[in-house]
């Protein structure tokens, strides 16, 4: 996890903890971070002040990170490191593409013809999805003025439609073995023997496709926060 994916959560977590507590008497100092510590009243008029935010987000989070255009700066930050992540992903998946037929697949390996043609099927659908989500990356960082509202909505459509379908195919073209993680080995297992182009082609996407999760995990944890809250 970055220091932007990190502080980021923290804001959102001070601003919960805070706003769910509903009033001053109600709220539980000690489950609040040490960026109150140096309060010399925890109980006092600062606080009462900070909870007068509260109805205010973007006043709150100048009061906490020094402005909304820090808010704004952090998930931009983010979107800029997936859309060079994108940018990498669509390259080399292009490159394998571009190399490689089904002929050629059966004579670096005679096997399951049927099997390849599943697989390069799938490559080709996630790099539409990487496209779509390069794309849309690039408009949203272009905008003016930046919507964070509508980045957080691409990082979380990326997340599902680029990094899942990636690990977890809908297809079951091949699987993640999770407990691989722990040994530092790659997580992604095929079905059945595949040539050796495919596997090195996963492996080599397999890394920055894992630090990215890492990145958008919280983008669907908070979504699916927002959406039960709504209810």
């Amino acid at each position: 996890m970055t220091f932007l994916t990190y502080l980021k959560q923290f804001y959102d977590k001070i601003y919960l903890t805070i706003k769910d507590a509903s009033s001053y008497e109600n709220l539980d100092i000690a489950i609040l971070p040490d960026v109150f510590g140096s309060m010399e009243n925890k109980r006092g008029f600062k606080l009462r002040s900070l909870l007068e935010f509260i109805v205010q987000p973007q006043q709150f989070f100048s009061l906490i990170f020094g402005g909304a255009k820090m808010g704004n700066t952090i998930v931009k930050n983010q979107v800029e490191e997936v859309k060079n992540f994108l940018e990498k992903t669509v390259s080399e998946l292009e490159q394998f593409l571009n190399e490689t037929t089904l002929s050629r697949l059966e004579r670096e390996f005679p096997g399951d013809a049927e099997y390849y043609k599943v697989i390069l099927s799938h490559f080709r659908k996630l790099l539409v999805h990487c496209e779509e989500g390069l794309d849309a990356c690039k408009v949203i960082i272009n905008s003016e003025p930046f919507s964070k509202g509508a980045a957080e909505k691409i990082l979380y459509r990326i997340y599902h439609q680029c990094i899942e379908e990636f690990f977890s195919p809908k297809n079951d073209v091949w699987y993640e073995d999770s407990r691989s993680a722990y040994t530092g080995k790659n997580s992604i297992k095929m079905r059945k023997e595949v040539p050796d182009s495919i596997s090195a082609v996963l492996k080599g996407l397999e890394g920055d496709f894992q630090r990215i999760r890492e990145e958008l995990e919280y983008y669907e944890t908070d979504y699916r926060t927002k959406m039960i809250q709504s209810k």
